[in-house]
């Protein structure tokens, strides 16, 4: 589906990749048709999606080249969601109101509703929302939402591969606008997700996934995507560093318009929201951050590879992807 509209920009500027200098080699211009949005890299950095208004959930290998649809002309499907083995795609259908699940090695796809005691009899007010894998690869986290016989429910739920069912983990007041954006820690059995999405500072809450218990951790937040570093010790909002087991903010920086954290966990690369053009990269052990201004266009959404070799981001002008060599 890759059509003929390449060009090439040069970039200036040096940022800091495992530890040595490296700079921007180019940037290639994968599309013209704009519309794009939601950025992400696998885990294992081979291919990332790229969220399209007129055709879905796309998929790109490494070079950014054989973009596909996950479900052609299904423009549906919203908020995807990588495993931890980057083998497969969970993502919400705002149509049918279920949650996807793609499996790309054998490339089928199906609605993860079998079992399900809560939706097969789905009433106009029924929404699940913000699926997000366990590291396991086996279970599959959400939030559910229903107005039933006039009482309003929510609650946190739990889905098993292996066993084909649901399972509620924690109740939830009934705001379903209210959260999202749930992110599992590397080793599983806590998982955070944020609150008060609809207002300009967010609340972040961790819960346990045996025994369901909520707590409060950190509350004003600005940023309100909460990643985990791969190692678990940090979670960075997108404009917030925090260390959750000492409930401390380490570091505010400014708000981003897409992250990623290196794959050894002590470096973040983004893109700032309100600076024209300028990605950058914060070193966590020394605090410092250096800018790797963008020339020609404003970033409006990027993803990095853990290694930080290559980029994936988005123009805030014509909604199109540009891919980023980097050495």
């Amino acid at each position: 589906m890759r059509k003929n509209y390449l060009s090439v920009f040069l970039l200036s500027g040096v940022m800091i990749v495992s530890g040595q200098a490296a700079s921007i080699k180019s940037v290639e211009q994968l599309t013209a048709g704009g519309g794009y949005s939601s950025l992400s890299w696998a885990p294992d950095g081979a291919k990332f999606i790229a969220q399209n208004s007129a055709a879905g959930i796309m998929l790109y290998d490494f070079s950014g080249k054989n973009g596909k649809a996950l479900k052609p002309d299904e423009t549906n499907l919203v908020k995807p969601s990588w495993s931890f083995d980057g083998n497969s795609i969970a993502a919400e259908n705002l149509k049918d109101q279920s949650i996807m699940l793609f499996d790309l090695i054998s490339g089928k796809a199906r609605t993860l509703e079998e079992s399900n005691t809560y939706t097969k009899n789905l009433q106009p007010m029924t929404r699940v929302y913000g699926p997000c894998f366990a590291p396991d690869n086996d279970n599959i986290f959400f939030f559910y939402w229903r107005l039933n016989h006039g009482q309003t429910e929510s609650y946190l739920m739990q889905y098993t591969l292996s066993a084909g069912g649901w399972d509620k983990i924690a109740e939830m007041i009934p705001d379903r606008r209210n959260y999202g954006n749930i992110a599992v820690s590397p080793k599983g059995g806590t998982l955070v997700f944020m609150r008060d999405l609809l207002k300009d500072v967010h609340t972040l809450y961790a819960v346990d996934t045996e025994t369901g218990k909520k707590k409060l951790l950190f509350e004003e937040l600005k940023g309100k995507t909460p990643v985990w570093s791969p190692d678990g010790k940090y979670i960075y909002t997108g404009a917030e560093l925090l260390n959750p087991a000492e409930k401390t903010c380490v570091k505010t920086c400014p708000e981003s318009a897409g992250f990623s954290w290196s794959a050894d966990g002590k470096k973040l690369f983004g893109a700032e929201k309100e600076k024209e053009g300028s990605l950058f990269i914060f070193d966590i052990e020394s605090g410092k951050k250096q800018d790797l201004p963008v020339s020609g266009f404003k970033v409006a959404g990027v993803s990095f590879t853990g290694d930080g070799k290559k980029a994936v981001c988005v123009d805030e002008k014509g909604g199109n992807l540009f891919l980023l060599a980097i050495e």
